[in-house]
């Protein structure tokens, strides 16, 4: 099956048995070889940590190596750049035996990673690798090649997506950007964008992915080990990042892993995804608690109950959470005065110096908190953890009324409210 990025990509893990400890101090020597026109550094991190956060390895004459240190067995993921601005992606438990990967082809637009499993969690996982690829690697291999003839034969999207696209690139549309990214976000999460011809084939994709869910559901429930555990955080993770509902991966968390591996960081991650159900349209908040701008701690519910009031989740690092908000000022000021609030919480790493130059470029008129190296995981919470924001227009006791409308669904709501 040829070779996917990030998050696609299946994990190289293994399994443990109940009685074997997550818990333990592990040096791991990993070690790898990229022929040809090498990048000048790989990226090692946890999965969905931006890349500029990601320790940063350096390649010398094609060779790479790192000693990584970890008291936690748990996913890690190695990143390799390609010539296009994307990554190549293989993921691995640390092991004291070390891992090896090794990139081949010379041609960075066209490599492939392989993971020379060198212990014993890695080395059984490989096994169970290769059988997924056996079973389904050739058939996602044809459907990719027709796919990529319908591409570029412009026949695989419509033209109401193709304009999107379009103005997407067009510097005169930078603005619109809010509405472009929502609107092909629907399309793409519900198939609207594609051809009558793509839209077959699309269909054709989701059933086979269907059909691997199953099988990979079947694996991991008939040998509940950490490494199914590690396999289900990651398809947790990409049903959340796809939008789709998770609830059946849940159920198999329930039945075969809730009691095992006590107090694995695991088990707060689903906890999370579990209440991220519940902040849909209809549902409630989730309350927090986070430090204003001159560090003073803030409750959300202190300051919104009783109130129409608009929770901004955004990143001095996203244009187009940023333009959003932006554009959300004209109205906060014209609905302030009837009650209306808004609460911006950006999602900061290292330190707080881009929030407070964005916060002075922006010039938001309402209150910013800050949520510093994911502190209390509230992007998590809402089911955002691979994203950069998302917005909630909550009603007055606490239910959720749209999420991410754009300017004008959010000025018809406070008319209707106020």
């Amino acid at each position: 099956m040829k070779n996917f990025l990030c998050p696609l990509i299946a994990l190289f893990l293994t399994a443990c048995t109940p009685s074997d400890t997550w818990l333990r101090h592990t040096e791991c020597l990993i070690t790898g070889t990229i022929p040809g026109d090498a990048p000048e550094e790989v990226l090692l991190s946890l999965p969905g940590t931006r890349s500029e956060y990601s320790t940063k390895i350096p390649v010398r004459e094609g060779r790479f190596e790192y000693l990584l240190r970890t008291d936690t067995l748990r996913i890690y993921e190695l990143l390799v750049p390609t010539g296009t601005g994307s990554f190549l992606c293989t993921r691995f438990i640390p092991e004291p035996e070390g891992v090896r990967i090794e990139c081949t082809g010379s041609d960075p637009d066209n490599r492939q990673l392989r993971l020379l499993a060198q212990g014993p969690i890695n080395r059984e996982w490989t096994e169970t690798l290769r059988e997924k690829e056996q079973r389904f690697g050739a058939r996602f291999d044809s459907i990719i090649d027709i796919e990529d003839r319908l591409y570029r034969e412009n026949r695989l999207y419509n033209d109401t997506y193709n304009e999107v696209i379009r103005r997407l690139n067009e510097p005169a549309d930078q603005h619109a950007l809010p509405y472009l990214y929502k609107q092909l976000n629907h399309m793409r999460l519900t198939g609207s964008g594609y051809t009558d011809e793509g839209q077959r084939l699309h269909q054709t994709l989701q059933t086979l992915y269907e059909e691997q869910a199953v099988w990979l559901q079947e694996q991991i429930a008939r040998r509940p080990s950490l490494a199914s555990f590690c396999r289900l955080m990651e398809q947790i993770d990409q049903e959340q990042m796809a939008g789709r509902d998770f609830s059946r991966w849940l159920a198999i968390y329930d039945r075969a892993f809730a009691d095992r591996y006590p107090a694995h960081p695991y088990h707060e991650q689903v906890e999370h995804a579990r209440k991220s159900l519940k902040t849909g349209i209809g549902g409630r908040y989730i309350d927090f608690t986070l430090p204003d701008t001159e560090g003073r701690p803030t409750t959300l519910s202190a300051v919104i109950d009783g109130k129409i009031a608009l929770l901004d989740l955004w990143a001095s690092w996203c244009r187009p959470c940023r333009l959003r908000s932006r554009n959300t000022i004209p109205i906060y000021e014209k609905y302030r005065s009837r009650g209306f609030v808004v609460v911006g919480v950006a999602r900061e790493f290292k330190n707080d110096r881009a929030w407070r130059t964005a916060l002075e470029h922006d010039a938001y008129p309402w209150l910013n908190l800050l949520e510093m190296d994911d502190s209390t995981k509230l992007w998590e919470q809402y089911g955002l953890s691979s994203a950069a924001g998302q917005t909630y227009l909550i009603d007055r006791d606490g239910t959720i009324l749209a999420i991410n409308p754009m300017a004008d669904e959010l000025e018809r709501l406070l008319r209707e409210k106020l």
